[in-house]
C-alpha cells in the first residue's frame, strides 16, 4: 500500500479536524446555554407581605424573621415542534427549597437574604442528563420605607436586591439551577413599592422595577 501526503489528503485531514473542533465548540456552547435560573419563584421578603408580592411594610426594630419554603414544579420547561406539534419535556420535575432570613431596623429598614437549593432537577425518564441537585443563586437586599404604615391610605418604599451566581460558582456543570457561569457573576433588581390600603381587608400592591443580570443564557429547544 502506498502512503501519500498529497494536497488532497492533507485537505481532507484538515477539514475533518475542523469538523471535530466545530462539533466540540457547539456542544460546549449548548451546555453553557442551558445555564439559566429556571425556577422564577421568589418568596416575599416578609411573612406579612404575602405569597410572592413585596409590600412597603416594615418589620419593626430588631425583629428577626425566618421562613422556609418548598416549591415543586411539574413539567416546568417544555418545547413543541411547530411542524408536528409534538411536545417534549426538557425538565420534567423540579423541587426547590428556600431559606429566607429578614431583620428589621428602626421600623423603616428591612434587610433580607434568601438561599435557594434545588433538591431535584429531573429530565424525562430520569436519564441523569441533568444535574439533579445544586445550590441556587443567593440573593440579599434591603427595603427602605419612605412613607406610611398599614394604617395609612398610601405606603411607599424602595427596595434593592443583589444576586450572586452561586449556582455556577458551586458547580460549573449546573443546568437550570442558576445563572450562567460567566463573570461578573452578579446581578440584581431595583423596585419601587406602593400600597393602597382601604381598611384592614383591602390592600392593593403595585411594584415597578428594573432587573440586571448576566447575559448570554439561551436555552436550546431542539
Amino acid at each position: 500500500m502506498r502512503k501519500t501526503n498529497g494536497p488532497r489528503a492533507l485537505n481532507r485531514g484538515y477539514l475533518a479536524t475542523l469538523l471535530v473542533l466545530a462539533m466540540g465548540f457547539a456542544s460546549s456552547a449548548a451546555a453553557q446555554s442551558a445555564q439559566i435560573d429556571l425556577n422564577q419563584f421568589r418568596p416575599a421578603e416578609l411573612a406579612s407581605d404575602g405569597f410572592a408580592t413585596s409590600t412597603p411594610d416594615g418589620q419593626g426594630h430588631l425583629r428577626l424573621g425566618v421562613m422556609v419554603w418548598l416549591d415543586y414544579s411539574d413539567d416546568p420547561l417544555t418545547s413543541e415542534n411547530p411542524v408536528t406539534g409534538t411536545r417534549t419535556d426538557i425538565v420534567h420535575q423540579e423541587l426547590t427549597g428556600h431559606l429566607m432570613l429578614n431583620l428589621g431596623l428602626w421600623d423603616h429598614l428591612v434587610l433580607f437574604a434568601d438561599l435557594p437549593y434545588d433538591f431535584m432537577i429531573k429530565d424525562t425518564g430520569g436519564s441523569g442528563f441533568l444535574k439533579q441537585q445544586n445550590l441556587g443563586d443567593f440573593y440579599f437586599g434591603a427595603r427602605g420605607n419612605l412613607f406610611g404604615t398599614r394604617d395609612d391610605v398610601f405606603q411607599i418604599a424602595l427596595q434593592a436586591t443583589l444576586t450572586v451566581n452561586t449556582a455556577s460558582l458551586a458547580s460549573s456543570a449546573q443546568t437550570f439551577a442558576g445563572q450562567v457561569d460567566k463573570g461578573p457573576y452578579i446581578g440584581g433588581w431595583f423596585e419601587a413599592l406602593l400600597n393602597f390600603n382601604a381598611g384592614d381587608v383591602v390592600r392593593i400592591p403595585l411594584q415597578v422595577g428594573y432587573k440586571l443580570g448576566t447575559q448570554g443564557q439561551n436555552v436550546p429547544l431542539v
